[in-house]
């Protein structure tokens, strides 16, 4: 009984000195920020799900009890500075743009864990898609590529196939069960809806989605606002960046600190490492 009772403390005194754990404080006291770009609402896809989270949505799993993450989705918005936002909600930094890839069709990203062991590989051909995970029992899943100048057709198993296409004003994205159009209205976009009218507006250097969260960049540094029914708009998140370190953190500190050296990318949370994604191609 009191081996257990022992165990029980152990347990709850390392949950709750991780919860307390946060960002070095004097690092970032002492930061001298980069200029942040400005923001920018765009209609964009990701393929690659190669993301940090930042604020990513739960949904209930088979317990009441347990929370699982709300998938990814390919259709949403880049924002600027790397920030994408899916139409789950989900809000994120692209790891690939961080890497300086962007618009590159041929590349290989490790990412690494804690211990520096290689977890996954992603790697982008011009006309596939390939993740190889390492796990007790790995896994390898291909995407065939296949481009027009106004379409993406993205082929991955049966569930797995959709279609993006564009024109000059907009991005549709259609699967095997649903399909979503971004369409340009005053001051940003909308996705229309059978029921609702989602829209993505911007003013200014505030942008704000689906009137559920709000993007805000002051001088040098970006606020993750969300809306609440009691308390209306409250801060989550502020990202601050020097020329090679960016820090994403709540109001208590917490969050991730994000090194960009050559060719690796070090995530580190609340001074612990986390993980890292190292670019093979500059290699």
């Amino acid at each position: 009984m009191d081996a257990k009772i022992n165990y029980l403390f152990f347990i709850v005194f390392t949950f709750l000195l991780a919860s307390c754990a946060t960002l070095d404080k004097a690092a970032l006291r002492q930061l001298q920020p980069s200029p942040i770009q400005d923001l920018a609402l765009q209609p964009a896809f990701d393929l690659y799900d190669i993301r940090l989270d930042i604020i990513r949505q739960k949904d209930a799993g088979d317990s009441t009890a347990i929370e699982e993450n709300r998938p990814y989705r390919t259709l949403g918005f880049k924002l600027g500075n790397g920030l994408f936002f899916d139409l789950n909600r989900n809000i994120s930094l692209l790891v690939p743009e961080m890497l300086g890839l962007e618009g590159t069709e041929n590349f290989l990203i490790e990412e690494h864990n804690r211990r520096g062991r290689i977890i996954s590989e992603y790697q982008r051909e011009p006309e596939a898609y390939t993740v190889k995970v390492h796990a007790l029992i790995p896994w390898t899943q291909k995407a065939q590529l296949e481009f027009s100048d106004t379409s993406l057709a993205v082929r991955r198993g049966l569930m797995g196939r959709y279609t993006l296409s564009w024109t000059d004003s907009t991005l549709q994205h259609k699967g095997f069960l649903e399909s979503n159009t971004i369409v340009p209205v005053e001051g940003g976009f909308m996705i229309p809806k059978l029921l609702a009218r989602r829209k993505y507006l911007q003013d200014g250097q505030t942008i704000t989605l689906d009137n559920r969260y709000r993007v805000a960049r002051q001088g040098n540094t970006i606020f993750i606002s969300q809306k609440y029914l009691i308390g209306g708009w409250q801060r989550r998140h502020t990202m601050v960046r020097s020329e090679n370190v960016t820090f994403v953190y709540d109001r208590y500190k917490r969050g991730m600190k994000i090194t960009l050296l050559d060719d690796e990318l070090i995530v580190e949370q609340n001074r612990r490492l986390y993980k890292k994604y190292v670019n093979k191609n500059s290699l």
